[in-house]
């Protein structure tokens, strides 16, 4: 019997799926080979478990290659940070390509003061 988790992955890989969490808002897009996770508004300690819930969601869907794209951030604090590496970490054990798209608003600001250039791959 399929899981929830797996149903959920199923209709997310035939449809874009668009999830509001107060101040933050994610939406998960496919086109198939590639899947984008837009995150805008406000990622900090209040709405960080939203991100983290949608990205779990990510691992089961049939695309390889994630984008997490942070651009449309206007706010980022360590909890919400801690939320994108941690997502990006299990979406790496599940065997996806992930990269993070920082834009150059706020979220590109701090991402550089925390001096991830290292650890996670950006695209922009």
């Amino acid at each position: 019997m399929p899981t929830t988790a797996s149903r959920l992955a199923h209709r997310l890989n035939t449809e874009n799926h668009h999830a509001d969490c107060g101040a933050l808002s994610v939406r998960v897009g496919s086109d198939g080979a590639q899947l984008t996770v837009a995150v805008s508004g406000e990622l900090d300690i209040s709405t960080a478990e939203k991100l983290e819930r949608e990205l779990r969601v990510t691992e089961a869907m049939v695309a390889q290659d994630v984008v997490i794209d942070l651009s449309g951030l206007s706010f980022l604090d360590s909890t919400g940070l801690a939320a994108v590496l941690t997502g990006v970490r299990r979406l790496e054990g599940a065997s996806k390509s992930v990269s993070v798209r920082r834009g150059d608003g706020y979220a590109s600001e701090v991402l550089g003061i925390a001096g991830l250039e290292s650890v996670l791959r950006f695209i922009d």
